[in-house]
This record gives structure tokens, C-alpha cells and sequence, in this order.
């Protein structure tokens, strides 16, 4: 995709881990009659143009969005529908066209919209890529209602966004390639809806790279706006702790290849040359507080334009040798548990 992916670095904060709570996604749908009186009296109730199947003998519906449909599609997808639909009705159950209603109570018209167009695809086997609206919506409501095959398709594709191995970061970090993230998209807004949908979840093992992701981007002006989309007081406090951190200890990460006692290396042919260019990047490092905060960008700007041969391999080497280590202690950045933990904690 032409749309940029930020790009990865210790501080002992508080754990951000709040006590299980249920949300509105752990909810279930409750069944109950209602008369056609107070389908009427709510909120002008309007008929899905996209999902209202005139063969479909049961109505959902989701705030004021009512969608006709199959109860075989949904009980072949979600074991709750299917032991909702195994209860016999009431003798005097009201119908609308010889339907029963069901009112989902908590979830979003749109997110529903999304979950059918995945159950009744356009296109046999398509490669498109959902946005990440479509993708959460899919999560959110497959989540609720059980939705196996989907949910882990939508974890997957987050997972692989956001991995919790540097080998898989490594791969593509600056591309996206499972999710469609248009060009243009502000890099800093998608990695703090991602934040808040992982937390929504439970998704605790893609934290550490959104969390990343989003304090090493580049802010101007108000470091503050790094954290105005988040839900989520804590995980902002976070955000800005981890970030001060990453830029704090930079000679300690895979950036101390610009130590003085790296560069210039024993080997170095040009000493003077090489001395200078250590110090203007350092310099120029002091102005640009995300590119401190994004260490491993810096070495791939070719520092083979800037310095020797020997410099350069020497460079990269200690880039390298640090990178693994400050990947393992990436979640402590954020006061979150390590990498082994949060991938226990996930939800399957």
C-alpha cells in the first residue's frame, strides 16, 4: 500500500493490565417479543436496502436498522444463533411479515453491515483486503456472537500487522498488508484506533507495536496530540512515558552505533570524515525527537552514503547486535507484562 506504516525501543511504569470487566462485546442477544407497537414507536425504523432477503424468516434488529434474514445462515455461522433458534416460540410471539424480531441491544448497524458482507461475499475466494473499520466491526460482533472462523481471520490479519516477533516486524514494517489503509491515512489515528480496538478485545499481544508505532510518530507541535484518539486515560500516559524513554536512553538502543566509541571503528579510512557525520546526525537527532524515538529507521537512511566502508559494516553490526534486545524488552517500555504473557492473555 502507498500508505506509510510507522515505524520500534525501558521504563518501569505501572502496569496497564484493568481488571477483566464485561463490555458490550461480551454481551448476548437476548430474544424477546415485541409488539408491533413498539417497533413503531422507537426511533423511525428503516429497512437494510443491502440485507433484506424477502425469503428470510427472521428480523434482527440493530438500533434502527431491522435486516431480513436466513436464521440457517446465521445458526450455520454462530453457535449462539443456532441455540437461540432451537428454542421453540411463545404461541403468542408478534410477527412482522411472519417474522420474529430479535432486538440486538449494544451493537452498531454498521458493524453489522460489515459482518454480512462477509457472510455473503461478492467475489468466491477474494484477496481484498478489509479497512480497518470493517475489519473491527467483523471483530467486534464475531467476537460476541462466537464467530470462530471469522474472528480468527481478523486476529490474524492484526497479529501479522502488529507481531510480536522482530523477524515478522522485520519483514515489510513500513508497507501494509493485510489491512487497507488508504493513502494519505494519518499513521498516528490508525495506531490509536488499533490501540483502542486490541484493548476493546483482547488483543494484549499487538499492544507493544501499536504502542510503538504510535510514540515514535512525528509530532511538530503538540507531543499531547499523539494521544487525543485514545479511549483509554492510561494507555495516553503510556504513550507519552514510553516515548520520553525511547528518546532518553537512545545510546543504550540499537542507536549507540552513533557512541563515539563506535564511530569512527578501528578500521575506519577516514577518520575525520567519518568523526563529522557521527556528530552532525547526532545533532540532527537532537531536533527530530521521532526519529529518536523510531531508532530502527535511522541506520537504514544507507549510512554507506555518509560513511567508510568499515564504518558502515561496523554500524550495522552493533545496530544488529542491540535490536533483538530492546525488541524483548519493548512491552516494558509501556508498563505492559512481556511478549510470552500478553500472547497467554489473548484472546482466541
Amino acid at each position: 500500500m502507498g500508505s506509510e506504516r510507522p515505524h520500534l525501543v525501558q521504563t518501569r511504569q505501572p502496569c496497564l493490565l484493568p481488571p477483566r470487566m464485561e463490555t458490550a462485546s461480551e454481551e448476548r442477544p437476548h430474544k424477546r417479543a415485541r409488539t408491533q407497537r413498539e417497533v413503531e414507536s422507537s426511533s423511525p425504523i428503516e429497512r437494510s436496502a443491502k440485507y433484506w432477503f424477502r425469503d428470510g424468516n427472521i428480523i434482527l434488529q440493530v438500533e434502527s436498522t431491522q435486516f431480513r434474514l436466513s436464521q440457517g445462515v446465521l445458526a450455520m455461522h454462530s453457535p449462539i444463533f443456532r441455540d437461540m433458534f432451537s428454542l421453540p416460540l411463545p404461541h403468542d410471539e408478534p410477527l412482522v411479515d411472519k417474522c420474529p424480531i430479535v432486538v440486538l441491544s449494544g451493537d452498531r448497524s454498521e458493524d453489522w453491515t460489515y459482518l454480512l458482507d462477509a457472510m455473503f461475499p461478492k467475489e468466491y475466494l477474494s484477496e481484498q483486503k478489509p479497512t480497518l473499520e470493517q475489519l473491527s466491526g467483523v471483530l467486534r460482533l464475531s467476537q460476541k456472537y462466537d464467530i470462530a472462523h471469522f474472528r480468527q481471520g481478523c486476529l490474524r490479519r492484526l497479529k501479522c500487522e502488529y507481531p510480536s516477533t522482530l523477524a515478522e516486524f522485520d519483514k515489510d514494517a513500513d508497507n501494509w498488508m493485510y489491512i487497507d489503509v488508504p493513502e494519505g491515512s494519518s499513521p498516528n489515528l490508525v495506531a490509536a484506533q488499533v490501540i483502542n480496538l486490541a484493548r476493546e478485545i483482547g488483543i494484549w499481544s499487538i499492544l507493544p507495536t501499536a504502542f510503538y508505532s504510535l510514540a515514535s510518530g512525528d509530532v511538530p507541535d503538540d507531543p499531547s496530540s499523539l494521544t487525543s484518539n485514545l479511549h483509554n486515560l492510561q494507555d495516553g500516559i503510556a504513550v507519552l512515558a514510553g516515548r520520553m524513554v525511547m528518546m532518553r536512553s537512545y545510546l543504550e538502543s540499537p542507536l549507540k552505533w552513533l557512541d563515539p566509541n563506535t564511530i569512527p571503528c578501528d578500521a575506519c579510512t577516514q577518520i575525520a570524515e567519518c568523526t563529522a557525520m557521527r556528530t552532525r546526525l547526532l545533532a540532527a537527532l537532537g531536533t527530530r525527537p521521532a526519529i529518536v524515538a523510531a531508532f530502527f529507521e535511522v541506520l537504514q537512511t544507507k549510512s554507506a552514503d555518509y560513511l567508510c566502508t568499515a564504518c558502515d559494516i561496523r554500524a550495522r553490526e552493533v545496530c544488529e547486535e542491540a535490536k533483538q534486545e530492546y525488541w524483548n524488552k519493548l512491552p516494558s517500555y509501556f508498563g505492559l507484562p512481556d511478549w510470552e504473557e500478553l500472547k497467554r492473555m489473548d484472546v482466541e
